[in-house]
C-alpha cells in the first residue's frame, strides 16, 4: 500500500506543472501531506484488516452456532428456525408437511463394544446415508446424541410412509465398514405431518416425537406414524435382525 502510494505520488509530481505565481504550488502541498497520509496508511490498513478478519471469525461463529460439530448437521436451534419456516409456509399454501423423528437402535452398545471413536464415526456415517436417501428437498438435523429428525415438504399419508421405510432400509443395508470391523445399524422412525388443526411446528414435532417411542416399544427398526387427525399410532414393522 506504501508502495503505491509512493508509485502515485512521483507520476503526479511529474505531471504538475510548475507555478512560480503561488506562494504554495501544488508540488509543495504534496510535500506537506504526503507524510501525514504515509502515516495514516499502516492505521487504515490496520483498521481495514481487522473489520475483515472480525467478518470472517462473525461467519465462523454463526456456522458453529448453527450447525452440529460431529456431523455438519443442521442442530437443534436451526431446525427450530427452519422448521418454523417451512410449516409457516406449508401452512400458508394449505400444502404438506412431514416432520419424523429418527432414533439409533441401541447405539450405546455401539460405544460399548467398540468404543466412542467408532460410535462418532457411525454418527457421520449414519448422516451420509440419511442424506443421500432423503434427497435435496428434505431438511436433515441432528437433535441431540442418536437423535435426528427430517422435514419433508409436499408429502404426508402414504408417500410419508414409504419414504421413512425406504430411509429405514437404507440405513439397514449400508453398515459401518471400519478397519476391517463391520458396525450394522438399525433405527426406528416416528412420523406425523402437519394437520389443519396444527398451529406450529412443535405440534406436528411433538407427535413425530411421540410416536418414535412407540416405535421402540414395539420392537426397533420399524415406521410409526401418529396422525394428526386421530392422534393414533399405526406401524410399519420390519425384520430388526441388522445384516452383518
Amino acid at each position: 500500500m506504501v508502495s503505491t502510494f509512493a508509485a502515485v505520488r512521483v507520476i503526479w509530481l511529474w505531471l504538475l506543472p510548475v507555478s512560480v505565481e503561488s506562494p504554495l504550488d501544488a508540488r509543495q502541498i504534496v510535500n506537506v501531506i504526503s507524510p501525514i497520509v504515509l502515516g495514516l496508511l499502516p492505521v487504515v490498513g490496520t483498521t481495514v484488516f481487522v473489520l475483515m478478519c472480525s467478518d470472517r471469525i462473525r461467519r465462523e461463529w454463526e456456522h458453529a452456532a448453527a450447525t452440529d460439530y460431529l456431523t455438519g448437521l443442521p442442530n437443534r436451534r436451526t431446525l427450530n428456525q427452519e422448521g418454523v419456516r417451512m410449516f409457516d409456509a406449508a401452512r400458508q399454501a394449505k400444502a404438506a408437511l412431514t416432520v419424523a423423528m429418527l432414533d439409533v437402535d441401541h447405539f450405546k452398545l455401539i460405544n460399548d463394544n467398540f468404543g466412542h471413536e467408532t460410535g462418532d464415526a457411525a454418527l457421520c456415517h449414519l448422516t451420509r446415508v440419511l442424506k443421500e436417501a432423503a434427497g435435496a428437498t428434505a431438511v436433515l438435523a441432528r437433535m441431540g446424541g442418536e437423535e435426528f429428525v427430517v422435514v419433508l415438504p409436499g408429502v404426508e399419508g402414504e408417500a410419508a410412509r414409504h419414504y421413512m421405510d425406504e430411509l429405514r432400509r437404507q440405513v439397514l443395508v449400508n453398515p459401518l465398514r471400519l478397519d476391517g470391523q463391520v458396525v450394522s445399524m438399525s433405527i426406528s422412525i416416528g412420523v406425523s405431518w402437519r394437520g389443519e388443526a396444527d398451529v406450529n411446528f412443535r405440534s406436528v414435532l411433538r407427535r413425530a416425537d411421540r410416536a418414535v417411542y412407540q416405535a421402540k416399544e414395539l420392537g426397533r427398526n420399524s415406521v410409526v406414524i401418529v396422525t394428526p387427525e386421530n392422534d393414533l399410532a399405526s406401524a410399519t414393522l420390519r425384520a430388526t435382525a441388522a445384516p452383518t
